[in-house]
């Protein structure tokens, strides 16, 4: 008689205290208090609420009068909230030979692998159901995965063993990435420590840079000099590097990324402390072979960022630094067709002026105007969950005055995980203005005590 009661018993939901609300949540494990002699802890169980079906493991079993705690995200998964009944069915443990699930397209710039191994991190020992949402987190951000199916089918035990399969757009991205496997090309030989580097095909485009419109619309017009130069050369113009300059985080990357997709190009992209070596000889090898490799893979554009780093204003004759400068000047003076350069500093002062002169094209990218910022926020708040979202958006736009596109980026990356503390307490799921202001508290008070100085 008892065994028939867990295998169809009905338990009163409840909620756990704060310790056991981080301990559980995420993890589709549930504490039960019940009579019954012949369950324990580590059992698989079903759970049945009036419309969701899921499964969890007893994390803990104690003599009760039949309740149950279930925390979020799976407590919201099944709509149910305290005094709510869910049905429970003992079951055996399966494990999942196959796990096929659909993720957001806000995954485009990570590896498969990486993917992969993070998402089985956090599901291993975890049962799950097919057509069941689940929360994860992936880098700094919380993301729902879709369970599509199961092999086998019904409720299933994640393993070290089970392959994870994509479907929809994910699937789409990642085959594409195979399609366009990286190539990576080695700076210098082993015995200087050459650093590695990438030849790749940029995703990001113009689109995804929010706001600097005539920033944009000047490199459109140059990436369509490259692109064209027959046509380019009837008005008198021609394919020339370019230059980037401007206050920290405003996307001067990204901008050379969306030119170089927007010119259909390869890309290959060096910060300059790796090109540095306490050995003269070597940064200067670097540089020659970095050039080499970029004129084996036209059309390319080699993009240089923290160039004062290298380009700095030339000393006396003494200055060991010289020998890099002069070496850059007989690269960027040499006719390399179908190889551009686009040079990025925030210290514009510090370049040589003969440097400074082989750049046809000197764009500055300042920080974002109001229409900017809102094109920033609305690109970083896209797939997230905001209350009254049209009311944060213009207060964080006010409130944003004088940040840059990278510090908004990570006000909202920041502002997320004020949210998921909450939601991993069984609260809030949206992210609000309340979580926005405590951020921007504690960047105004770090910013303050970066420029302050003790003398």
């Amino acid at each position: 008689m008892e065994k028939d009661r867990i295998v169809s018993g009905e338990y009163t939901v409840e909620y756990g205290t704060a310790a056991q609300a981080v301990e559980l949540a995420g993890t589709h494990k549930v504490i039960l208090k019940t009579n019954l002699l012949d369950v324990v802890s580590g059992d698989v169980v079903e759970l049945h609420s009036a419309d969701r079906t899921s499964g969890a493991v007893l994390h803990e079993v104690h003599p009760g009068d039949e309740k149950i705690v279930i925390e979020n995200p799976l407590r919201s998964y099944l709509g149910v909230k305290k005094g709510d009944k869910v049905n429970i069915r003992k079951i055996e443990t399966v494990h999942a030979r196959t796990l096929n699930i659909e993720i957001g397209e806000t995954l485009v710039d990570e590896a498969e692998e990486k993917v992969v191994g993070t998402i089985k991190s956090q599901l291993i020992g975890m049962p799950l159901h097919q057509d069941e949402d689940v929360m994860i987190l992936i880098g700094n951000k919380p993301f729902k995965v879709y369970i599509k199916e199961t092999e086998p089918h019904g409720i299933v035990i994640v393993t070290t063993d089970t392959k994870i399969t994509f479907s929809g757009e994910m699937k789409t991205i990642i085959d594409s990435k195979k399609r366009e496997e990286e190539k990576k090309i080695s700076i210098g030989s082993p015995d200087d420590l050459g650093a590695e580097i990438f030849l790749e095909k940029p995703k990001v485009s113009f689109d995804d840079v929010g706001g600097l419109e005539t920033v944009k619309r000047t490199l459109k017009r140059i990436a369509y000099v490259i692109k064209n130069p027959e046509i380019s050369e009837k008005v008198g113009l021609k394919p020339a590097n370019v230059f980037l300059y401007g206050p920290p985080g405003t996307g001067k990357t990204l901008l050379a990324k969306a030119m170089t997709k927007e010119c259909g190009t390869n890309f290959i992209s060096m910060g300059c402390a790796d090109i540095e070596s306490k050995w003269v000889g070597v940064a200067v090898n670097r540089i020659k072979t970095l050039f080499s490799k970029a004129a084996q893979h036209t059309p390319c554009i080699l993009f240089f960022d923290e160039f004062d780093a290298i380009a700095h204003t030339r000393g006396d004759a003494h200055d060991p630094t010289r020998d890099i400068t002069n070496q850059l000047l007989i690269e960027l003076n040499e006719p390399r067709d179908g190889v551009f350069v686009i040079a990025a500093t925030n210290r514009l002062d510090l370049i040589d002026e003969a440097i400074l002169r082989r750049f046809h094209y000197k764009v500055k990218v300042g920080l974002p105007d109001e229409d900017a910022r809102k094109k920033i926020i609305e690109i970083h708040l896209k797939g997230r969950e905001v209350e009254e979202r049209d009311k944060v958006v213009e207060w964080l736009v006010r409130e944003s005055e004088g940040l840059s596109g990278s510090d908004i980026k990570d006000i909202i990356e920041k502002a997320a995980y004020e949210a998921l503390d909450e939601i991993i307490e069984g609260r809030k799921v949206k992210i609000n203005q309340y979580h926005f202001e405590k951020v921007l508290r504690e960047h105004t008070k770090t910013k303050i005590e970066e420029n302050t100085y003790i003398g």
